[in-house]
């Protein structure tokens, strides 16, 4: 009787311990922060759980990508990316939407089929904790969104790819673009877009 009572204890033990981190890692997820669960790189952010997918253009519902009623990428933001506009191809996926700087960062939602993904560019210039970006240029840092709360997020690998064509096109045109206003340094204190 002893052993069993012993071993529902470390049962409710662990559960609660899982809860609790689960909790911690909850609050966490609300900022594009590492964590040990976020892809194969630090520098991939993560939603909250339980998301649909990642988030739509902004002002949109959470995983929708309905661009035509979205604010289109401002002309500085054109010209750093060289032009990016829906239909294009990163790697393999297709871009949905750019953004104009939202939040001191510039979005760019992509597809493969009926999976979805997000990557975001911050000048390089953020404070020594920001995470180390997955993929650099000269002047900026290139980071990604991986979903994990369901089948319709692209995988870590397939984002990596997204973000290694963006950051050839910010290498192509950096030189000459001038930094679009409002575009800031990574921030942990900035919530995800």
């Amino acid at each position: 009787m002893k052993s069993i009572l012993r071993r529902a204890l470390a049962v409710a033990v662990v559960s609660l311990l899982a809860c609790l981190a689960c909790l911690a890692c909850l609050a966490c997820r609300s900022q594009p922060s590492p964590g040990s669960d976020m892809g194969p790189h630090p520098g991939a952010a993560e939603p909250a759980s339980g998301s649909a997918g990642p988030p739509g253009p902004p002002g949109s519902s959470a995983g929708s990508a309905d661009a035509a009623s979205e604010p289109p990428p401002t002309p500085d933001v054109l010209t750093l990316l060289d032009g990016l506009k829906p239909t294009d191809l990163l790697g393999p996926a297709t871009v949905a939407h750019v953004s104009p700087v939202v939040a001191g960062k510039i979005l760019v939602y992509v597809t493969v089929g009926a999976e979805r993904g997000m990557a975001f560019i911050v000048k390089r210039d953020g404070p020594p904790s920001a995470p180390a970006p997955p993929v650099t240029s000269e002047k900026y840092a290139v980071y990604y969104q991986v979903e994990k709360s369901g089948p319709r997020g692209l995988s870590s690998g397939v984002l990596m790819e997204v973000c290694t064509a963006l950051a050839e096109r910010l290498r192509r045109t950096e030189a000459r673009a001038p930094t679009p206003a409002g575009l800031t340094g990574f921030s942990p204190d900035v919530p995800a877009p």
